[in-house]
């Protein structure tokens, strides 16, 4: 399909959003849903939520008379277009300027249908209790060069008006803040790890959602990676203004700790714990194995670690089912894996030889 219509701002009348969209649906998915309306001529899927362009605005007004549906047996809903995929707000007559996200001294009512900001998003005291919080000191030699304190993935670039202000009110905090807009064919779980793999502390999801509800997804991406979803975004920026002091306060200290000394007398000796089989999974593992049975993603690194300690509970269970012959199980199965490896080199070597006597002869060189 062309994706030049649902990019041109003439035809948003004959647009929809839709919203709620289930984990995993795809764009034939979408299409097969909305054609029934008409003929669609352009579709845009990204993470629970995306865009039908229709051929007519008849068909367009078709599907909001409908209001609601289901996709995958879950409920969808859909409203008009923002003239712009990607571009500027679609202003009306007679407006001066939208209200600002958290602008306090932003008109009460500039138009009788102020657009883009629900009610609640314009009244006087909305992120006022965020100008309370004081900066946070960051000590220079905490600062490393080239990365960022906290991205913000930013879905759709109609997003940016309300992106940046949680940008602004985060650098105000004395967080090192940028903007990240994935292409939609990008998932968001690679997205986090690479941006994880850069030393990133925090990353911060913005979706159409959380715009209409005035939330955002938190993501811890140091030590024990967590979630945080649709979190109140004045809580959520309280949250990782505590989080982020939190640490720097733990990272002055450590760097401030003197080197411990050689001791005088010898230390006594404390039995080694060691890990029992019967013992839970640590807290940070069992959390990475609840997003794997919720089917949700997880980086590289936390694959690493779910892998290295289940490496690590499968050799205490051979020593239990084995005893004292784990040893030698062990021992049979490494000769075993040489024997394989040797006899892998001997079929690559036989084929290698039949390949050179198979081949075309080499000829002489012509008779003058």
């Amino acid at each position: 399909m062309d994706l030049s219509f649902i990019r041109d701002p003439a035809t948003v009348r004959a647009r929809v959003y839709v919203g709620a969209l289930a984990e995993g649906t795809t764009r034939d998915e979408m299409g097969e849903y909305f054609q029934k309306y008409g003929n669609v001529v352009g579709l845009v899927v990204n993470r629970g939520f995306g865009f039908v362009q229709f051929e007519s605005e008849d068909c367009a007004a078709a599907v909001l008379q409908d209001k609601h549906g289901l996709i995958h047996g879950k409920k969808i809903f859909v409203k008009p277009a923002q003239a712009g995929l990607g571009g500027q707000r679609m202003v009306p007559q007679n407006a001066t300027k939208p209200a600002g996200v958290w602008d306090a001294e932003a008109p009460q009512a500039a138009t009788p249908n102020p657009v883009a900001w629900p009610p609640y998003s314009r009244k006087p005291d909305f992120g006022a209790s965020l100008m309370n919080i004081p900066p946070i000191s960051y000590p220079s030699w905490l600062v490393v060069p080239g990365r960022n304190d906290c991205e913000i993935i930013v879905v759709s670039k109609s997003l940016t008006v309300y992106a940046e202000a949680i940008e602004s009110h985060l650098k105000r905090l004395g967080l090192l803040v940028d903007l990240l807009y994935p292409n939609d064919d990008v998932p968001i779980g690679k997205v986090l790890g690479n941006i994880s793999s850069r030393g990133c502390l925090y990353a911060v999801l913005v979706t159409p959602q959380n715009e209409e509800h005035r939330s955002i997804t938190v993501n811890i991406l140091y030590g024990q990676p967590a979630e945080h979803r649709n979190m109140p975004v004045e809580d959520a920026i309280k949250f990782i203004a505590e989080n982020f002091r939190e640490k720097v306060k733990r990272d002055t200290i450590a760097s401030q700790a003197p080197l411990p000394t050689t001791p005088t007398q010898p230390l006594p000796v404390t039995p080694m714990t060691t890990t029992s089989l019967k013992d839970k999974h640590p807290d940070h593992i069992q959390s990475l194995l609840t997003i794997l049975a919720e089917n949700r993603m997880v980086t590289v690194l936390q694959y690493d670690k779910i892998i290295k300690y289940l490496n690590e509970r499968r050799e205490m269970q051979v020593k239990v089912e084995l005893g004292d012959e784990a040893g030698v199980a062990t021992a049979i199965l490494e000769e075993q894996k040489e024997q394989q490896k040797q006899q892998q080199q001997e079929q690559d070597l036989q084929q290698k030889i039949l390949s050179i006597l198979n081949g075309p002869s080499i000829t002489g060189s012509p008779t003058v």
